[in-house]
């Protein structure tokens, strides 16, 4: 009988043990020097961003890369010995112009643009600390004046935190750059998850953030501003520095449109796109090629609320627009393009070349 209760609690202990409550803390963040390889899926994959809770297992072991990079976190002074001063103690990771600008075009080339990232203490946090980019020839910092808390450390099931970031840079004679927001965080969920890089459950725990941000820019007196609302999910594991799975949506008319889906992963050799599956109507662009970049996407008359998306070969998402069919890539290099259109749980895709 003893031996049978033994047998019992080690069964309970280990069940218990392996979908166990987890804490997130300064240790299982990114640091200088860490490389780390994720694979970006098709944002059209099937995610179900609505489970939460309690002991939850997600199972992702289906999403496919469409491709892959490596995040090198380097420390300001390997970046540039110009954003040394600025960016102590902080790393950053390459990045692109979209996060500065909202999509607002400069009248000025932007090179080298990294991001970077520091722990604090008291309290313990992992936050934004702002951008480093080569403006026409000259590298700047571009700082945050109150820095982005993405993490606020531990982070456990049921945490909840909000903050705010600004952002104001003045380049003489050129533009000024005004970035301000908020974000709101909560560890909504708790349990294990599988993805291709992690093919048997591992403990987890799911952050959702919900970030408020305008970006604006003044160019020759007039101001150009653009009011955005993203959401970010990530899937989060110890040991690892980096999300198992982390995936971004933007908020329109209420509805969450996913622009990204990326995973912790190994290299793998990628042949092509991932193919497309499910319920999606195929959409007509016309004059495809476009005319010196402009195109009308022929929208299903029952449709009457859509949000179209842009995407390039690597499914990196390049423009966003609401319930308009003409499209306008005239800033896009020459190449292959998809659009997404989504009204309500309808969907249809298109290519188009530029």
């Amino acid at each position: 009988m003893k031996k049978s209760a033994l047998l019992l609690l080690i069964f309970f202990v280990s069940i218990t043990t392996s979908q166990a409550q987890i804490s997130i803390t300064a240790s299982d963040v990114p640091v200088s020097g860490d490389t780390l390889r994720f694979s970006d899926a098709d944002p059209t994959s099937a995610v179900d961003l609505n489970t939460t809770g309690v002991n939850v297992n997600w199972d992702f072991s289906s999403l496919a890369p469409i491709s892959q990079t490596i995040d090198s976190y380097k420390s300001a002074l390997s970046v540039s010995p110009l954003l040394a001063f600025s960016y102590a103690s902080a790393y950053g990771i390459r990045t692109d112009i979209s996060g500065l600008t909202g999509g607002i075009s400069l009248p000025i080339p932007v090179t080298d643009i990294y991001f970077f990232y520091q722990k604090r203490t008291s309290p313990g946090r992992y936050v934004g600390r702002g951008y480093g980019a080569t403006l026409s020839g000259t590298t700047l910092p571009l700082a945050y004046s109150d820095e982005d808390e993405m993490y606020y450390l531990p982070l456990a099931y049921s945490h909840h935190d909000s903050s705010s970031f600004a952002l104001a840079q003045s380049i003489p004679n050129l533009a000024d750059i005004k970035i301000t927001g908020t974000r709101i965080t909560d560890v909504d969920g708790w349990g294990t998850i599988i993805t291709p890089y992690f093919t048997t459950p591992v403990n987890c725990i799911r952050l959702r953030s919900v970030i408020d941000e305008i970006d604006s820019i003044t160019y020759n007196g007039t101001a150009f501003g653009i009011p955005r609302t993203t959401v970010e999910y990530k899937w989060l594991t110890t040991g690892n520095h980096y999300p198992a799975l982390f995936v971004t949506a933007n908020s329109l008319l209420g509805n969450e449109v996913v622009s990204s889906i990326r995973y912790k992963d190994q290299y793998r050799q990628l042949t092509g796109i991932a193919n497309v599956h499910g319920n999606i109507t195929k959409l007509n662009v016309y004059p495809n090629p476009t005319d010196n970049g402009r195109a009308t996407i022929e929208i299903p008359e029952n449709w009457s609320q859509f949000v179209v998306s842009i995407y390039d070969v690597a499914g990196k998402m390049l423009q966003l627009q609401l319930n308009t069919n003409h499209l306008d890539v005239t800033a896009f290099a020459k190449g292959t393009y998809f659009v997404r259109v989504i009204s309500g749980s309808q969907m249809g895709l298109a290519v188009i070349e530029r």
